[in-house]
């Protein structure tokens, strides 16, 4: 019997990648270079030997396949569409099994451009170029195991070599190993990931590092101006310190956590040890009144916070872990910093968005990953049951508990049902009609389309 792909995991990445840019199109932004990458992948295999299937971005032409031994291993390469996202085509790579089948790893070198997925996603702009290069799992510049492409991948570590022409500088996360050697006149860094990760990003620019002041995060800017940069760090500073009192400290790694500026509309995000934010989350101007601090705080502000939050192990991942929680974080920010009025007009925002999918919004919480506005759901709907449920329990309790569930999943992961759970052992009034209308009902979808305001909702659960 064949044993199927859910048997085969990645644990660790070991690669080398020399990046060769030149100027971007002048009129587009297209890519402007190439990587070359040699890849070796470590495996965990159980079961008798079957093809591995792995994904790699379209234009990415693999030169050869090793096995642990060095000796070569028969492939075939197709581009074809992605079975999980038939909008997006990817390089599906083949590797035949040896009669012996496989080792512990197997390595691979392939090289060809990177241009995005912007014909998928409006924010996957990813490219090669002097200007600014970036490379995401997005873009499937490393091989995935292609059962993986439709889920968060299991976790693994990895080693990255960086080759990138001077003066450019190459951002990742972990551990920074080396930063001075260099290769035919070619800095060389090397990034160690000890703790396991879901993602490996690799960002390069003309960097220039600011350090937060007492705290282990380093601001990376390409364009920014040295006072708005400055302001940056003043405002990751405080939220740094206000989710630290509450949530408690992270877990970093020897080095800083790196927040990266990337090119404006290219998609800000949080992973492990890398938070990468849009040249627009920046402010514009940085004056005595302050006003500029809201915007930051809606930015940088919800990608740090996301550092806090819980792994989903749902098996139709709704957002809700990550986007829910983590708008309504976000949220009482405002809140605290700026004042009561803010949280409320975040939330009619919020309330807002997830009214403007119209029918696609009336899917259940719980299976808003199957639906066409899970967006909306996630991120509209989602905060509202944070919101709903504090107004019930009441804002301390809410805060302990909250608290509470994001230490004790933030390692683990939860689901739905963890979530609930945890909350209706701690809490004196029953929640299970407020789950079952917020989670896995719709009953919580009229009542937020209705208007009505979060105190009324609340009381319709306190019996």
């Amino acid at each position: 019997m064949e044993v199927s792909s859910s048997k085969v995991a990645v644990t660790s990445y070991d690669a080398h990648v020399q990046i060769l840019p030149c100027a971007t199109h002048s009129w587009e932004e297209l890519y402007g270079g190439e990587i070359r990458v040699t890849m070796s992948v470590a495996l965990n295999i159980h079961g008798p030997a079957k093809p591995l299937e792995f994904a790699l971005y379209r234009l990415l032409d693999v030169a050869s396949v090793q096995g642990e031994t060095g000796r070569s291993l028969c492939f075939e390469q197709s581009v074809t569409t992605d079975p999980f996202n038939p909008r997006r085509q990817i390089n599906r790579v083949r590797i035949i099994p040896p009669a012996r089948g496989f080792g512990p790893s197997v390595r691979l070198r392939y090289r060809g451009p990177v241009c995005g997925y912007a014909e998928v996603w409006p924010y996957v702009r990813d490219h090669v170029s002097l200007e600014y290069t970036l490379l995401r799992l997005e873009c499937l510049w490393y091989p995935v195991l292609l059962d993986h492409l439709g889920s968060i991948p299991p976790g693994f570590q990895y080693r990255l070599e960086v080759e990138v022409p001077q003066p450019l500088v190459a951002v990742c996360a972990g551990d920074l190993e080396m930063g001075t050697a260099a290769r035919a006149g070619q800095p060389i860094y090397v990034y160690q990931m000890h703790r396991p990760t879901w993602k490996m990003t690799v960002a390069a620019g003309l960097f220039q590092e600011r350090k937060i002041p007492g705290m282990p995060i380093a601001l990376h800017t390409s364009t920014v101006g040295a006072a708005n940069a400055e302001a940056m760090v003043s405002v990751l500073e405080k939220v740094a310190a206000w989710a630290t009192n509450w949530l408690g400290p992270l877990q970093f790694e020897q080095e800083a956590l790196r927040v990266v500026e990337i090119p404006a509309r290219w998609g800000s995000e949080a992973g492990p040890g890398l938070v990468l934010l849009s040249r627009d989350g920046f402010p514009d101007e940085v004056d005595a009144s302050n006003q500029w601090v809201h915007g930051c705080l809606l930015t940088a502000g919800h990608e740090l916070l996301h550092l806090w939050g819980v792994p989903s192990r749902e098996t139709c991942v709704s957002r809700w872990l990550d986007e829910g929680i983590t708008h309504y974080l976000e949220a009482m920010l405002l809140e605290d910093f700026i004042g009561a009025h803010a949280l409320t007009e975040r939330m009619e925002q919020f309330r807002k968005w997830f009214v403007s999918a119209g029918p696609a919004a009336g899917r259940p919480l719980a299976e808003a990953g199957r639906a066409e506005g899970r967006d909306e759901i996630a991120r509209g709907k989602g905060p509202w049951v944070l919101h709903v449920l504090r107004q019930v329990i009441g804002d301390e309790e809410f805060r302990s508990l909250l608290g509470g569930f994001l230490l004790a999943f933030r390692e683990k992961g939860a689901d739905l049902t963890d979530f609930a759970e945890y909350v209706g052992k701690r809490v004196p009034v029953d929640v299970t009609r407020f789950f079952e209308d917020w989670f896995w009902g719709v009953e919580s979808s009229s009542l937020l389309a209705s208007g009505m305001e979060p105190e009324r909702i609340a009381a319709r659960y306190r019996s």
